[in-house]
């Protein structure tokens, strides 16, 4: 038999959760706030190798920014290593729920523009195929879950296509 004692019970344990979640979510967006620096290498494909190196910064009004360099190597056929430079920048808005970033931004937020190349040919290759599909990308994959955020680092995993990917972004300033 269900008692005013049990409904009261369960309604302080749910009240209780949620405020739980709600404040841990207010922490994260007081604390994430300020400029962090990032280095990725993807190299799972045989033929290309991408790094990217960046800086992420999390305004307190809920504008994302992000800007860089992507450097692809491409080797062709021949052997012959191919460079491509690439400088990135993008911008969305931002919130933090259930200590998840959630990115809210659109294809002309991204730039992807090349500023270096040996080969003509395979840049615009790039230009044609890859760079539409990373930018799609990114908007697809937008959001990572905080595992970790100090006043030094922030970790974060995000899920690309079923595979995991943890970041580590070490903290430059909290300015912003």
């Amino acid at each position: 038999m269900i008692t005013l004692k049990y409904i009261n019970w369960l309604l302080f344990a749910i009240f209780f959760v949620f405020q739980g979640c709600a404040s841990k979510d207010e922490q994260l967006k007081k604390k994430i706030i300020g400029s962090y620096s990032f280095a990725q290498t993807d190299d799972k494909e045989e033929d290309i190798i991408v790094t990217v190196n960046g800086t992420e910064v999390f305004k307190s009004n809920g504008v994302y920014l992000t800007y860089g360099t992507m450097i692809m190597s491409v080797i062709d056929e021949d052997g012959y290593k191919n460079t491509l430079k690439y400088k990135i920048e993008a911008s969305a808005k931002y919130e933090i729920k259930n200590s998840y970033i959630i990115y809210d931004s659109k294809l002309e937020d991204i730039e992807i523009t090349l500023i270096q190349s040996d080969n003509r040919t395979l840049s615009q290759l790039m230009q044609d195929h890859y760079i539409p599909q990373i930018k799609h990308e990114m908007i697809a994959n937008n959001k990572e879950r905080i595992l970790e955020l100090t006043d030094k680092y922030m970790k974060t995993e995000e899920d690309t296509d079923g595979e995991k990917l943890i970041m580590t972004y070490i903290k430059l300033s909290e300015k912003n």
